[in-house]
């Protein structure tokens, strides 16, 4: 009879066991350790993450609070433009604006280079 036909059962490796070999036993321990590891190590990526997200959705939230606030003086300063006061309040405050602007842009202001 030949070898594949024999009624003995016996495995591949012809030890008699049905064991698998050494190796693959050490990557079940290696694999109960990793994977809690791995586990842990996305988790606490995943809470930067959503720390910095919220971090840059209050950010934003306070520069769309100032930039309203600022939009609210601007009309306030200078008005509707209805009367004749109105007019001459906006006039005003554009001079005093683009006064202020000249002297910062021209580098006399406390801002300038130093050379």
């Amino acid at each position: 009879m030949d070898q594949f036909a024999s009624s003995s059962r016996q495995t591949p490796l012809g030890n008699g066991a049905n064991h698998p070999p050494k190796h693959i036993v050490g990557l079940g321990r290696l694999t109960k350790i990793a994977v809690p590891v791995i586990a842990v190590l996305g988790l606490g990526y995943g809470v930067t993450v959503l720390r910095e997200a919220q971090k840059r959705v209050q950010y934003q939230s306070i520069q769309e609070e100032e930039r309203l606030r600022q939009n609210a003086q601007l009309m306030d300063a200078y008005g509707d433009k209805t009367s004749l006061d109105d007019m001459q309040r906006a006039l005003e405050h554009y001079h005093q604006v683009s006064a202020i602007f000249m002297f910062y842009r021209n580098g006399t202001g406390l801002f300038q280079n130093s050379r």
